[in-house]
């Protein structure tokens, strides 16, 4: 609801007219809540396999999803873009561009918001 006023070349105060330009405030859709987000095994030898486990909880169908890798130094590794289907998500690590030992933080998106973050340890 706008209040908007209405002149008149006059001193007297004017009316005030109420105009309805409809909802400023659209719900959009909800948030997945993280159940689960972890890499398996949580410390590997330079070029070993880890896995990433996504579980969520009220997740619409066709949920994007990303997981932001970054350095021990904190830079950007890569992004990896997935969508989730269902209320679960496997992927593998993106090891081959883990570049050198230290401990590398994923963080999960959707869209432009944070839904949680893991650690995976990486040695020679």
């Amino acid at each position: 609801m706008v209040m908007v006023h209405c002149s008149k070349e006059s001193t007297a105060t004017p009316p005030i007219q109420k105009v309805d330009i409809g909802s400023t405030t659209a719900a959009g859709p909800s948030l997945p809540t993280v159940k689960q987000f972890v890499v398996s095994p949580h410390t590997i030898r330079s070029g070993q396999v880890a896995t990433v486990h996504i579980e969520l909880a009220n997740a619409g169908p066709n949920t994007p999803l990303t997981v932001a890798w970054f350095a021990p130094s904190g830079w950007t590794v890569t992004d990896q873009k997935e969508v989730a289907t269902g209320t679960g998500l496997d992927l593998q690590a993106p090891v081959g561009l883990l570049d050198g030992s230290g401990t590398y933080r994923a963080e999960l998106r959707s869209g432009l918001n944070h839904l949680g973050e893991t650690t995976l340890t990486v040695t020679d």
